[in-house]
């Protein structure tokens, strides 16, 4: 049974490991979108 809890604990921490990934991604590509239109309405404006 020492082996399964180590097993499990592995794969909630990829689990976790992959979620922050995908977390920081969207936050960097929003960021990216938010300076584009930020751009864009000055150069409108």
């Amino acid at each position: 049974t020492q082996s399964y809890s180590a097993m499990r604990s592995v794969r909630l921490s990829s689990i976790l490991f992959l979620i922050t990934q995908f977390s920081s991604f969207i936050a960097f590509r929003f960021a990216l979108n938010l300076s584009q239109v930020m751009l864009t309405l000055n150069y409108c404006g």
